[in-house]
């Protein structure tokens, strides 16, 4: 909207990359004589409670009202400072005070590492990781990628001061040259693999984009890195494997629970924090079969499957288990580590090769139960939960004996 001839203002929700259903964040765009910056207010609504004509959440709830009355506050509050911008001039632009005045950094982020000063790179990199807690907060992105963001944006700025002998720097100013530092300094003196060397490259990335639509940089960030990401390998159990493990006879009860909480990922796909999460809302009874419905966290879609025959007795298995009518869990699921720990003593008892975790189970799935037994690729990666299905392919595994019978139809089928 159009407050005066030099100053404009408009609430926007602003789409996270992956996020269909989930809250997303209220921004507030201001252009002031000609230089637009977008604001973080600090709230979240749904896209479908969100009214582009009036700028304000449509709902009548309690929440809601709150939020229509804040968006309400800033846009006074800023109109104050446009006045005070007026009467008592000073150094700052009119949007430089209204960033300080107004939108004043979270009081969270005093508790962050002490990686900032006055300089825009540091300041920018404070915005970014406060907008990132915003985001855990709000459940939109996990702990894991919050710390992973956080650690990327850490180690960039450690490189920066020391390759320009100082902390005033601009965005702007860095070019190819420093980035391609920067990757060997990852390479060689950090001496992280390429994977790892990828995330933190891939993760400064978005600390640009960011400044790019806050419109702190006139252009989206360009740069390409040499080092790409390999797809790591993950070695599966075959069917035959699979089957010894259901078989064992384990000698104590914490190795039983973990070999019965694995084999339940197995036959479903699910991830550690899945299957720990796993409430008795999750199960749907939908024409006499047992689904499990869940959101992925990871990406905020919907996975759904039917529970195999295995998954289900599991799931009947530990129905009145302590520890599970303790925590509302539907399977007595431990710390990751523990978990984990369990797990390479199951192994050891069963005398298999292929290291077991809690993340295996989700491509053992993939490749050995649903791949080879004909599940398509397209179900297969809507009960996984993925946006893409590139992401799947990782997951899919094709076994030598799939290929075996898949030519023997083909053989078949060419006479």
């Amino acid at each position: 909207m159009q407050l005066f001839n030099d100053l404009s203002l408009q609430f926007n929700l602003r789409k996270e990359q992956g996020i269909t259903k989930k809250p997303q964040r209220i921004y507030c765009r201001i252009t002031a004589s000609k230089q637009r910056r977008n604001f973080s207010t600090g709230y979240f609504t749904s896209p479908n409670s969100w009214c582009k004509t009036s700028e304000r959440v449509k709902s009548k709830d309690e929440k809601a009202v709150e939020i229509n009355e804040n968006l309400t506050l800033l846009k006074q509050r800023i109109i104050n400072c446009y006045f005070d911008t007026k009467q008592s001039p000073n150094n700052l632009s009119l949007l430089e005070r209204i960033q300080n005045e107004v939108f004043k950094p979270s009081s969270h982020i005093s508790n962050e590492p002490e990686l900032l000063n006055d300089s825009e790179i540091r300041v920018i990199s404070k915005r970014y990781i406060s907008d990132l807690r915003e985001k855990l907060d709000a459940g939109i992105i996990s702990d894991g990628t919050y710390k992973s963001y956080k650690s990327a944006i850490v180690i960039f700025l450690e490189f920066a001061n020391m390759y320009y002998g100082t902390n005033s720097i601009y965005l702007a100013s860095i070019d190819k040259l420093f980035f391609f530092n920067f990757e060997n300094h990852l390479m060689v003196k950090k001496r992280f693999k390429g994977n790892y060397a990828h995330k933190v490259l891939s993760n400064t990335r978005k600390l640009f984009n960011f400044a790019y639509d806050l419109g702190i940089m006139e252009s989206k960030f360009t740069i390409k890195f040499k080092v790409r990401y390999t797809n790591p390998h993950r070695g599966i159990l075959n069917i035959s494997e699979l089957k010894v493990l259901e078989g064992l006879d384990l000698p104590k009860q914490h190795m039983e629970e973990a070999r019965d909480c694995f084999l339940f990922q197995c036959y479903t796909g699910l991830a550690y924090s899945e299957i720990k999460a796993l409430r008795k809302e999750n199960i749907k009874l939908i024409e006499s079969d047992r689904w499990i419905v869940i959101n992925r966290k990871k990406t905020g879609t919907e996975s759904k499957l039917i529970l195999l025959p295995i998954a289900s007795s599991i799931l009947d298995k530990y129905d009145s288990h302590p520890y599970c009518n303790k925590t509302l869990q539907l399977l007595p699921v431990r710390s990751n580590a523990k978990y984990n720990n369990a797990m390479k003593e199951v192994q050891a008892i069963g005398k298999l090769n292929t290291t077991l975790s809690s993340h295996v189970g989700r491509h053992i799935f993939a490749s050995t139960v649903a791949l080879q037994f004909g599940l398509p690729m397209e179900t297969l990666a809507k009960v996984l939960g993925h946006t893409n299905l590139r992401t799947t392919m990782i997951y899919g595994k094709i076994l030598d004996n799939k290929i075996k019978n898949d030519f023997a139809t083909l053989k078949e089928n060419l006479r």
